[in-house]
């Protein structure tokens, strides 16, 4: 496994999430289309908590200690536990920019990792090689994620108008 390939798509994820919150409103961003959903901000909140609960600290987990158990996440109770929705946009990115350069550093001073350490997860085992390829996957995730609330925003400003000529989502 060629580790700069991963820490170069996570550094580079971060330029996507950054540019798919260009121009947003604080209301944009706390906007949802409906109480089960979640708005661009819980997104981001989700993703730095994500960055220090979860991605680095249980990769940490398995290539230094593969035999400790990890401790549990609950990401959906997180959002509502933890406000993310009540938080400011600009603060939450830089949060997470921080938590995803601490993640970076980390990374590129890991050294000879063993990559098919694993870990027998709930969802069954899980291999250090895998929770790094999750770790990009699920950046891929949130940014379709994203990029469709944005276009629920665009038809919700467009009033009469519509994007059908763009294509069906």
């Amino acid at each position: 496994m060629n580790l700069e390939v991963y820490t170069k798509s996570l550094r580079n994820n971060l330029k996507v999430f950054e540019g798919l919150l260009i121009d947003l409103s604080e209301d944009e961003a706390k906007w949802k289309p409906s109480v089960e959903k979640w708005s661009i901000l819980e997104n981001i909140n989700h993703l730095a908590d994500e960055e220090i609960y979860d991605f680095r600290v249980r990769l940490k987990s398995l290539l230094e200690t593969p035999e400790k158990n990890w401790e549990p996440v609950d990401p959906s109770k997180w959002v509502n536990e933890r406000e993310y929705n009540n938080r400011d946009l600009a603060e939450s990115f830089e949060r997470f920019r921080q938590e995803r350069s601490a993640s970076l550093n980390w990374l590129e001073n890991v050294e000879n990792p063993e990559w098919n350490n694993f870990y027998d997860h709930s969802t069954g085992k899980i291999s250090a090689g895998d929770l790094l390829v999750s770790w990009v996957a699920h950046d891929f995730l949130h940014f379709r994620q994203i990029a469709f609330l944005r276009w629920e925003l665009l038809k919700l400003v467009s009033n009469q108008f519509s994007s059908s000529y763009a294509g069906s989502w």
